[in-house]
């Protein structure tokens, strides 16, 4: 599955293309028109680059590594009972880490507008899958493309590829 996983699941933004005015409108002017817009950030410098925008996403998924280099935590504006954890094998998904996005599931069921870290031991590349395949209602989620640019997925038109993915990977639900 890897070739297939290297492809982007959206709209590729090439680096030199990025901009506040770009992410607002392709992502955080669908968020404010529907207030149950979850967006979601997959990896430290795409969430590092949101922030520097001025944007914070309701989920950011993180694992203090960029391009296998160590970097240090990014600093986190929300409360301590936000932050969730779990470890994730590179090129897998956990069960721990479809538990942990499982309770992500359920607080943005009562609260769309919640704001929550999951910081990964490990590798966090893949949980984009079952991100946009099993967060409730509609998902915009953004990852990085190394050497290219930020990939923005739209669960409207990425659920059913992600879904289709998790299957054939044996995993059928959060």
């Amino acid at each position: 599955m890897r070739p297939a996983l290297k492809k982007p699941l959206g709209e590729l933004v090439k680096e030199e293309s990025l901009s506040r005015s770009l992410l607002l409108a392709k992502v955080f002017s669908k968020k404010a028109a529907e207030d149950d817009v979850i967006v979601a950030s997959i990896g430290d410098r795409t969430t590092e680059r949101l922030e520097e925008y001025g944007f914070t996403p309701n989920l950011e998924i993180i694992d203090s590594v960029e391009r296998r280099t160590p970097r240090s935590l990014l600093p986190w504006r929300g409360s301590e009972v936000s932050i969730l954890y779990a470890n994730n094998p590179a090129g897998g998904i956990s069960a721990e880490s479809l538990e942990t996005l499982k309770k992500c599931s359920m607080i943005f069921t009562k609260d769309p507008r919640a704001k929550l870290r999951v910081v990964v031991s490990g590798e966090e590349d893949l949980l984009t899958l079952p991100v946009i395949a099993f967060m409730p209602g509609r998902v915009i989620a953004m990852y990085g493309q190394p050497g290219e640019g930020m990939v923005i997925a739209d669960s409207l038109t990425s659920r059913e590829a992600c879904t289709s993915y998790l299957k054939e990977i044996g995993i059928v639900n959060l």
